[in-house]
């Protein structure tokens, strides 16, 4: 029995590719921004945080990175996947704030 296995990661260069095909975009339509390349673990390989950007975009682009690669879906595959939680889901927003609906 083999006591390893490879596995496939995303090389530095395409991830640094990835960075410059981002801000090129980002430049694009005028919208600066924070980018997180992670691998298939979800550590950091390549990031940028554009002049402009909030400080806590450089956690959100990193979370969000990891949260695409651990659940093996994209950001945008997200609303997807939740958009109709909120028939099961025992919480509202009211007033602003997130409530417990009692039973």
């Amino acid at each position: 029995m083999d006591q390893a296995f490879e596995k496939q990661s995303i090389r530095a260069g395409v991830a640094e590719k990835m960075i410059y095909a981002a801000v090129a975009k980002a430049e694009e339509i005028g919208v600066p921004m924070v980018i997180a390349v992670v691998d298939e673990s979800g550590v950091l390989k390549a990031f940028r945080r554009m002049d402009g950007t909030a400080l806590l975009s450089v956690d959100i682009a990193q979370n969000k990175a990891w949260t695409a690669v651990s659940f093996g879906i994209s950001t945008d595959g997200w609303y997807e996947f939740i958009k109709n939680t909120h028939q099961h889901c025992p919480y509202t927003k009211a007033d602003g704030l997130r409530r417990r609906i009692s039973n």
